[in-house]
């Protein structure tokens, strides 16, 4: 494996919709919901964020379903029940793995 570059190791808790939008968008409310006044403008922004983090969780949940799918249109029919069984294990039963290719989106790795 390349030096500096980070593997993804996931167990049974492990989201693998989860990505740097939803990240940065829980960060975002987080901060206003914690800063939020008494005032309503400030109850609002913190409202809104939130629906915008919720908008992106669904939007990641949705493209992550959308590329299992895919990819088991593009596999062999037996690799499509492999890959349920992963989903449904947590890495069949290993402690540590690293998340299956076919699973995530290259453009989100961690350099």
């Amino acid at each position: 494996m390349a030096k500096g570059i980070k593997t993804k190791y996931l167990c049974s808790q492990s989201k693998r919709w989860w990505n740097k939008e939803v990240e940065e968008n829980r960060r975002d409310f987080r901060r206003a919901n914690r800063n939020r006044t008494r005032e309503e403008a400030g109850r609002r922004i913190a409202n809104e964020l939130k629906r915008e983090y919720n908008k992106a969780i669904k939007r990641a949940k949705k493209d992550c379903w959308e590329r299992f799918i895919e990819t088991a249109r593009e596999g062999v029919r037996g690799e499509f029940w492999k890959m349920v069984k992963v989903l449904q294990t947590p890495f069949g039963g290993t402690k540590k793995g690293s998340m299956p290719e076919e699973l995530w989106n290259p453009a989100e790795e961690v350099a």
